[in-house]
This record gives C-alpha cells, structure tokens and sequence, in this order.
C-alpha cells in the first residue's frame, strides 16, 4: 500500500498524459471527420474512392500498427520529413501518438457522422425548405440539432475506445499512465502497479461511461 502511494506522483503525471493524448486525438479527429463529411458531399468519384480506402484502412488495422507505421515508418523518410521542416514533429513520440490517434478516431468519427446524417428523414429538411429557410439556417436549425442526437451514442462509445485504445502510446516510450507503470515496475518489479493502473482504467471509463450517459439522457429528455 504505501509502495503504491510512492509512486502516485509518476502515476498522476501518466494520467494527465493520457487525457491529453484522448482529448486532442478527438478534437482533431473531430476537424478531420467533419472536413471528411464535407469532401464526401462533393461528390467526386475519385477524392470519394480516395476516402473510403482511408476510411477502411484505419478501420480495418490496428491502432499499434497504425502508430508503427507513424513512427518508425517516418524515420525511413527522414530526409524528405527535413526538407519539409517536419522532422522534429515526426521525431516526437508524442506528436506521433497525437498524429495517429487523431487519423483513427477521426476515420470512425467521419462514420458516424455519416451515418447520423444518412439517418435525417429527408421530409423535416423538405419542410424546413417549404418555410423559406436558408441552406445555413436549416443546417444551423435542423439538420445539427437532430443529426448530434442519433450520433450521441456511437459518438460516446468511441471517446471510451478512444481513452483506452490511447494506452498503445505506451510501446513508443510515451509516458501516459501505462507507460509510467512500464517505467515504474522496470525499476522495482512490483507488479501491484499494474493492478492499480488497472483499477485506473475501470474508474475513469465507468466515470466517464456515466458523465456521457447522463448527457445522451438529458439531449434526448428535451
């Protein structure tokens, strides 16, 4: 027990890494899928094709690849990364972790966003259009309010995934709070640290499964 309390100061700054890591991989993963939306309503048959393969590919692998490929993968376009003046961005672990996480969660963000979108019946859009509205007021008055509601629940689900998919950064020494119990067992062997990181988990998530169902509770009650 106060073996466990020693460490507390690493394992409170690791998890201040992972909410850094899950609240910026969803924000940008958030831009990403609305831009995604966006390009998708083009309708141009090869920049659709382009985001499908996307789309698929980061849906259909894992999150540890997807970041291997990001960081070591980078490493053998050091040159080119130079010329550009990004390699000290992709030299960054945790500019790696941020990066990676940001184009998956935004790959399953775009899908639920349209899929809320397909979901609209296209008669309360008909109606709004009957009552002389404009293209932004019916998307700033019926078609936003209604399509965060149908994607609420799905949207919920991923920033859970999201929060523990993010314990991969540890493998490319980020010290999130997974990674701070690595570092801190490599140094004393106690393996109760790992017990308690995952009594961590359990916590935040059911925290955090709540605080999104009161929420979805309150959109839907209105």
């Amino acid at each position: 027990m106060f073996e466990l309390l020693s460490y507390l100061p690493k394992l409170l700054k690791g998890l201040a890494v992972t909410f850094e890591l899950t609240f910026l991989a969803l924000v940008f993963g958030g831009l990403l899928a609305l831009l995604i939306v966006a390009l998708r309503g083009l309708h141009i048959r090869m920049l659709t094709w382009t985001l499908n393969a996307y789309s698929g590919f980061m849906r259909g692998t894992p999150l540890i690849a997807q970041l291997f490929l990001i960081y070591y993968g980078s490493a053998q376009l050091q040159p080119w990364l130079q010329s550009m003046g990004l390699w000290r961005a992709f030299s960054d672990p945790m500019f790696c972790a941020i990066f990676t996480f940001s184009l998956n969660t935004g790959a399953y963000q775009a899908e639920i966003f349209r899929g809320a979108l397909s979901a609209l019946a296209q008669g309360q859009i008909e109606a709004a259009r009957s009552f002389g509205m404009t293209r932004l007021q019916i998307l700033k008055a019926v078609i936003f309010p209604l399509a965060s509601r149908l994607a609420l629940r799905p949207y919920s689900n991923e920033v859970i995934m999201m929060l523990k998919g993010s314990s991969v950064a540890s493998v490319v020494a980020v010290y999130d709070l997974l990674g701070s119990a690595r570092a801190i067992f490599a140094s004393t062997y106690d393996y109760s640290v790992y017990l308690a990181v995952g009594v961590c988990y359990v916590v935040f998530v059911e925290a955090m499964r709540r605080g999104l169902k009161l929420i979805e509770t309150k959109v839907f009650n209105q």
